[in-house]
């Protein structure tokens, strides 16, 4: 290997010595584009790359995750009412907003992710012109 102008590095089974290993590696001269990102300026959608059905899979789970914690959440909601504890419940309340938020966000995430460039490009045009 080395004769061949191959370089050996030792890694030493810690963050740093990964972080160099790593860095050393991007930085050996060559550019690096990911599949994802040479698909997309394609004018691939998200969904319609290679890696788009993992990343939709993962927006699934977390959506799937977030009903549940919904769910447990309401139930959680609902005894503290039953109990009449007005500071738990607006506590709880306020975790309830916070993350039918999240959720809102997520979903106009996902649906700007199925875009093409060119949809999301037309999409931030009209955003700055309306501020």
């Amino acid at each position: 290997m080395i004769a061949a102008d191959s370089v050996v590095r030792r890694f030493e089974n810690s963050a740093v010595s990964a972080k160099e290993l790593v860095e050393e590696i991007l930085d050996c001269g060559q550019k690096f584009v990911p599949r994802i990102q040479k698909e997309m300026v394609r004018g691939k959608k998200l969904s319609d790359t290679a890696a788009g059905p993992y990343v939709e899979d993962g927006i699934v789970w977390l959506q799937k995750k977030h009903q549940g914690d919904e769910k447990v959440l309401l139930e959680e909601v609902q005894r503290v009412k039953e109990e009449h504890n007005r500071s738990m419940q607006e506590t709880l309340d306020t975790d309830r907003q916070r993350r039918n938020k999240k959720m809102a966000e997520s979903e106009e995430e996902q649906r700007q992710l199925r875009m093409t460039n060119s949809e999301a490009l037309q999409l931030r045009i009209r955003k700055l012109m309306a501020s």
